[in-house]
């Protein structure tokens, strides 16, 4: 069995009241991805997801930082599944569970490791060959575990283990209508003491690589109750399930490919597994729907990213509708050269939680992870991201020291307000011009009295905003 703990960073914070909201990235030596994020009883904040040390060794990182994503700890357990979400569970007692995979006798095996909300390690759990993909807690002290088995895994691999992590039943489950699909699960939720499990399949018969998706129903016994597959459309793919306040089913994903622009979509579908109803979303080079929480007043959050024009990068995505999936407000954040969210969490509050890859050339070369919070409307600092519709916004030199210019084409007549923020929301910098007389407009900002660091821009054109990032060395 190999080692799983490689090593341990701490970094003493600061304690400070809680920010309203803040963008935080993590530069490490690695190239990091997060995927879960939860906000812990004692105020403080855990990201998990893929550490990857060239040239492909895995690591599962776990960040604990303090309410304003100031780091406390980081410590990387060897995992040859990292790059699944869902990989951390919430315990009974408020404890941690982490699924995680390591060789065993040259045969991969399920580990379930328990931690305190400190991050030390309570112990250790051999669950059985395979490869994990999530785990969940089946409401009655025991525990669900997907996956894929170990040999010849082509197919949903679901273990069912009691209060002791003693396997109660494992079995395989098959959940498309066609043959030879290979199918990996995804996420999944307990409801009426069931399980639904959402995944992807992919029919080397039928579908070449056009990933499709399926709904599993599943009895606390194991026995499969009912399957949907969601596969009139191309690349149509969901990967996270959760349950509705009223109780039925809600899933959001994207469909369409890089040529023809993603198109976001929210389902909602009752226990039967029939769509009660499903409404699309469209931006102008695509939308990616990676994962959404429910709100206390019924509304639903998704997080995700929103394709740039050469659709190999995105900005991060929030995006709020009502109970019946329709849009109430969009926001939009760019952080350097690509950033997208995966996993989505609420404070108590009501203030978002998100975490996910952000990669800053200006930075490194490396992918980051990152935590960003903003209030209960996706806004950061105060910060509305709307788009400035057809107006050209240039800030250069970008990083800089001790100044630079913000350049924007064709605003004559136009109203202007430019706001500098740091990354913990304090205004630090502000220039009004009620009346631009100039076609292309030029405000320098000085910058001698700003520590380095990342800071937002945020311009405002006749009250319609769009924010920037700037780098200060």
């Amino acid at each position: 069995m190999r080692h799983f703990l490689l090593c341990t960073a701490i970094v003493l914070a600061t304690v400070s009241f809680a920010q309203n909201s803040f963008f935080q990235s993590y530069l490490t030596d690695y190239y990091e991805t997060g995927f879960d994020i939860i906000s812990l009883d004692n105020g403080n904040l855990l990201i998990s997801g893929r550490t990857m040390d060239p040239p492909m060794d895995q690591y599962q990182f776990l960040r604990f930082t303090d309410a304003d994503g100031n780091e406390i700890s980081t410590s990387y357990l060897h995992s040859e599944n990292a790059k699944n979400k869902h990989l951390l569970c919430q315990d009974y007692d408020n404890s941690i569970l982490i699924l995680r995979d390591s060789t065993i006798n040259d045969t991969t095996h399920m580990i379930i490791t328990k931690i305190n909300q400190e991050g030390q390690i309570l112990n250790t759990h051999i669950l059985t060959p395979g490869f994990g993909h999530g785990i969940y807690k089946d409401g009655d002290d025991g525990y669900f575990v997907l996956g894929k088995k170990a040999e010849n895994g082509n197919n949903t691999y679901i273990i069912k283990a009691d209060d002791s992590f003693s396997v109660s039943w494992a079995k395989e489950f098959y959940p498309t209508n066609e043959e030879f699909q290979i199918t990996t699960p995804k996420s999944a939720i307990v409801l009426n003491d069931e399980l639904f499990v959402s995944g992807i399949y992919i029919g080397e018969a039928t579908y070449g690589y056009d990933r499709k998706t399926y709904i599993l129903n599943v009895s606390n016994n194991g026995d499969s109750l009912n399957c949907l597959n969601l596969n009139e459309k191309y690349f149509q793919y969901y990967s996270t399930i959760i349950p509705s306040s009223d109780g039925n089913i809600l899933t959001t994903g994207y469909y369409g490919d890089f040529i023809s622009s993603d198109t976001g979509s929210i389902l909602k579908i009752s226990p039967n597994l029939e769509i009660l109803w499903e409404n699309t979303f469209y931006a102008d080079y695509g939308l990616l729907c990676n994962d959404l929480i429910e709100t206390s007043d019924g509304g639903i959050i998704i997080c995700g990213g929103q394709l740039r024009m050469d659709v190999s990068r995105s900005n991060l995505m929030l995006k709020k509708v009502n109970s019946e999936g329709e849009e109430i407000w969009h926001n939009t954040f760019e952080s350097g050269y690509d950033i997208t969210a995966y996993d989505i969490a609420l404070t108590q509050d009501g203030s978002i939680l998100c975490t996910g890859l952000t990669h800053d050339s200006e930075l490194s070369d490396r992918d980051m992870s990152f935590i960003i919070k903003t209030d209960s409307e996706g806004n950061l600092s105060g910060i509305n991201n709307q788009p400035v519709l057809n107006k050209k916004i240039e800030i250069s030199p970008n990083p800089a020291s001790e100044k630079c210019a913000v350049l924007i084409h064709d605003i004559h007549g136009s109203s202007v307000t430019i706001s500098v923020y740091n990354n913990s929301g304090q205004k630090v910098i502000e220039h009004n011009i009620s009346e631009v007389q100039e076609l292309l407009f030029s405000k320098t900002l000085e910058l001698n009295n700003l520590n380095p660091g990342i800071y937002f821009i945020q311009i405002s054109i006749d009250g319609i905003r769009e924010t920037r990032k700037l780098v200060v060395n």
